[in-house]
This record gives structure tokens, C-alpha cells and sequence, in this order.
């Protein structure tokens, strides 16, 4: 991260020296602070013409960069909670497991909830 938001800002991409480097606001083209409340009617609605005018929101490196990260790790701890959760209750559940059940004492059948039937 540290590495990144320099070479974007001085490699002068995505505009990056037109907006503050690290800040997490969000901008008009010319740098100024992008508000939002300006875009909405008195009713809550979008104001389409007012939209037209202001333009796009843009956004520096540095938060352009956190919601990168953040989105991939996000997605990564989730997989790969799920790939060794899988694993981990194959493992608990299978018949052979240290999980099988109470041991068979007597000798006679186990059904299907590990009771021993004479």
C-alpha cells in the first residue's frame, strides 16, 4: 500500500494530483469536494439535471487502493474460511473419526444414534 499510492500519485494515475493522496472523500473532476446533498430534491429523489452538471465522483489512490484490498481480502478470508470448514467437518463426521460415538462395550449391534442393542 505504502509503495502503490506513491507510484499512482506521481505516475499521475487516475488523476491522482488533482486530489488529496490520502484522503477518503470523494471529488469533482477539478478537485474540489464531491456533495451529494446538492444531487437530491427537496422529496429525497435524484436530480438527474443536477447530476449531469456536477458529473462522476472521483476518488484518490490511496482510497481507491483501501477498497481494492479490502474487497479481495474480504473475499479471500471468506473462502477460505469455507474450503478448511469443509475440511474440518469431513473430518469430524467421517465414521473413522476420533468422533464416532461411545465405544462398543457389549459387543452387540449399534444402530443408527450409537446405542448398543443386545
Amino acid at each position: 500500500m505504502w509503495i502503490l499510492v506513491p507510484i499512482a500519485y506521481f505516475g499521475n494515475k487516475w488523476g491522482s494530483p488533482t486530489f488529496s493522496v490520502m484522503s477518503n472523500g470523494l471529488f469533482i473532476k477539478n478537485g474540489s469536494a464531491y456533495s451529494f446533498n446538492t444531487l437530491l430534491t427537496p422529496d429525497g429523489q435524484l436530480s438527474q439535471t443536477r447530476y449531469d452538471e456536477v458529473g462522476l465522483a472521483y476518488a484518490g489512490a490511496q482510497y481507491l487502493w483501501c477498497l481494492f484490498f479490502g474487497t479481495a481480502l474480504t473475499i479471500w478470508y471468506f473462502l477460505d474460511l469455507q474450503v478448511h470448514s469443509v475440511r474440518r467437518v469431513h473430518l469430524l463426521l467421517r465414521m473413522d473419526g476420533p468422533f464416532r460415538g461411545p465405544p462398543n462395550i457389549g459387543g452387540g449391534e449399534v444402530d443408527v444414534h450409537g446405542q448398543t442393542r443386545a
